[in-house]
């Protein structure tokens, strides 16, 4: 990989941020214009680039993808165990270690991981990026809440809805595909 398109790439996203950040300023942009936006890039881009990437795919070694589901697996099985021993290494206090340990176990691969993937790597790296956020929604829709609420005496209902976002979904139907 070239250095140069690593930096091509970040510099692309940094004037992004800052045409947004000026026309935020500028009143261009509303809350609601950015809640649209956001709609737009979650449920309808997002998903287009993953089924993208499934559709051209030159992925032929249908067990790579099966060792990509289980190295994600054991990824997610351990973040949280050396996020807790973390917490208490660095002695954070009780009310803050569950968002310290949400912070170390979850990333954003979806909003922005993904076009930076295939700007990267190509579409075969978007559709391991996919195979990942599948167990990394799943994850932060259910650790992730009993995480933010870690210490705290507030109970938060799990929401099985929430697990069904159009990421996931998204992924799981181009899985599907892909082994089809």
């Amino acid at each position: 990989m070239d250095i140069m398109v690593v930096i091509n790439q970040m510099i692309q996203l940094f004037l992004i941020i800052g045409l947004g950040y000026f026309m935020q300023k500028k009143n261009i942009l509303n809350d609601e214009l950015n809640s649209k936006l956001n709609y737009i890039v979650i449920s309808i881009t997002t998903p287009a680039m993953i089924f993208s990437s499934v559709c051209s795919t030159t992925i032929t070694d249908k067990s790579m993808v099966i060792y990509t589901l289980g190295v994600a697996t054991a990824v997610y099985l351990l973040l949280p165990v050396i996020s807790f021993i973390l917490v208490k290494i660095m002695r954070i206090p009780l009310p803050q270690q569950g968002l310290y340990m949400f912070m170390t176990i979850f990333s954003n691969i979806g909003f922005m991981g993904f076009p930076i993937m295939k700007a990267l790597f190509g579409n075969d790296a978007v559709f391991y990026t996919a195979l990942f956020n599948i167990l990394f929604n799943l994850e932060v829709f259910t650790l992730g809440v009993i995480l933010i609420n870690y210490g705290n005496d507030v109970k938060m209902k799990l929401n099985p809805k929430n697990l069904l976002s159009p990421g996931v979904i998204s992924s799981v139907i181009a899985i599907f595909i892909y082994f089809l």
